[in-house]
């Protein structure tokens, strides 16, 4: 692990002007009478099987298989308003794969088909805005910027700034503002994090106090976000209070975020990541009352998979996957009496999908 090339990754992300150009493809919205695709659930699990994925429900810690779909590489929904959403691959490609975008209700499907290769979708609060990245061909240098499509309107909403963004740096801040890690436009270049305001089209800064590159942002609510700054020497996750306008370093062992996850109810962060000292990932938690991080797991399991998932169940259960003696398998974790235990006795690819909303 080379910190000179993750700092030549990041700053090889910044490439692209922030501001929308318009593009062909297709953005095509049909009504249709046969309803879902499956009878979902809260918590929904998936395993890849090469070129299809098995769909479950996971529900009283028993996992129900619902059905398979194919070339599924992405999968989100709001369970309360039924909107659920594919990425699905078209074809192969050198570099990237050529794919559009299925976004399923009980009466109307919507698919956006309007560039080469998109990635890295994330749904807003309240269902009703989707924002995702694109790359006009099978390369990542025609990487075009973001798109905030509006489900309701079945259209683009095109962002009035000239702002380089870093990758998937973006995050929802609430139904209308998104906040994300970028460079101002222009000769002398600075960095930092924005706020994007949709309903008034303006974008204003959000928070300049960095000390470092933002590899990793998350916000909680209006007045904290979580963000991990690295430099040649060091790594730090650190909580930012914007409005007293303080910093608060949580850890110095976490080198990259893979899934996090905001238990508003308990006020505790989860997070799974990568620590830089033992070259494993685990899942930590962290009490925002006191901002005091702990390890979840040590030998049960060995180790948590980078992309499986995190997600909240009843009674405040949280969900992860990880590896045992080799063997991947479900776990839950219980902040009532701080216990691990294992769902699944099956070696599989699974990934779990939880739902996004507030």
């Amino acid at each position: 692990m080379k910190w000179h090339r993750k700092l030549f990754m990041l700053v090889a992300a910044i490439t692209s002007l922030f501001c929308l150009s318009a593009c062909s493809g297709t953005n095509i919205t049909t009504k249709k009478e046969e309803g879902l695709s499956f009878d979902y659930g809260k918590i929904n699990v998936l395993t890849s099987k090469g070129d299809y994925v098995e769909f479950f429900t996971l529900n009283n810690n028993v996992l129900k298989p619902l059905g398979q779909m194919n070339n599924v590489m992405e999968f989100l929904y709001n369970y309360e308003k039924s909107i659920y959403i594919y990425l699905i691959k078209v074809s192969d490609g050198e570099i990237l794969p050529h794919n559009k975008i299925k976004i399923e209700t009980p009466k109307i499907e919507q698919v956006i088909d309007t560039s080469y290769n998109m990635s890295d979708l994330k749904l807003s609060p309240n269902g009703n805005r989707l924002v995702f990245r694109r790359f006009s061909k099978d390369s990542y240098e025609s990487v075009e910027g973001i798109v905030v499509y509006d489900l309701l309107k079945s259209k683009e909403h095109k962002l009035k700034t000239n702002s380089l963004i870093s990758g998937d740096m973006y995050q929802w801040l609430d139904d209308n503002k998104l906040i994300y890690y970028a460079a101002s436009s222009g000769e002398n270049k600075s960095y930092g994090i924005y706020c994007y305001d949709l309903d008034k089209d303006r974008e204003t800064p959000y928070f300049n106090n960095l000390e470092g590159y933002c590899t990793f942002l998350y916000p909680l609510g209006n007045k904290k976000i979580v963000f991990l700054e690295q430099n040649r020497s060091d790594s730090k996750l650190i909580i930012a209070n914007l409005e007293k306008k303080e910093r608060k370093v949580i850890s110095e062992n976490i080198f990259e975020i893979y899934n996090i996850l905001w238990d508003k109810e308990l006020n505790l962060l989860y997070y799974t990541a990568l620590d830089q000292n033992e070259n494993k990932t685990f899942i930590y938690q962290c009490d925002l009352n006191t901002n005091r991080q702990v390890r979840l797991n040590y030998s049960f399991p060995d180790e948590i998979s980078n992309n499986g998932g995190l997600v909240k169940g009843d009674s405040n259960l949280i969900y992860f996957t990880g590896t045992k003696d080799g063997i991947n398998n479900i776990y839950s974790y219980n902040p009532k009496n701080n216990a691990i235990s294992l769902i699944t006795n099956k070696n599989d690819n699974y990934y779990l999908s939880g739902n996004h909303k507030n």
